[in-house]
């Protein structure tokens, strides 16, 4: 779909459209938009968005906050020479 063309409410539900668009920092924005106009402010206020890509430490981020720093696991990787 050209972006230029605003997507229906009804193609933003459509999660096979959704999946066949570019993905790119509008399709992101317009998914997004639709999704925050089916909450209110009431079912929102205690929601955390992580957007980010693979590995770059999402879950851990998530598990951080949820579960505190202290029950974060330590590993150490040795080199391989």
């Amino acid at each position: 779909m050209d972006p230029k063309v605003e997507p229906t409410n009804d193609d933003l539900a459509n999660s096979d459209f959704v999946k066949q668009q570019k993905c790119s920092l509008y399709w992101i924005v317009k998914v997004l938009e639709y999704a925050f106009t089916l909450y209110t402010k009431e079912t929102m206020k205690n929601i955390t968005l992580a957007i980010g890509n693979t590995g770059c430490g999402k879950s851990t981020l998530l598990q951080a906050l949820v579960k505190s720093p202290a029950a974060m696991e330590l590993k150490r990787l040795e080199s391989i020479e």
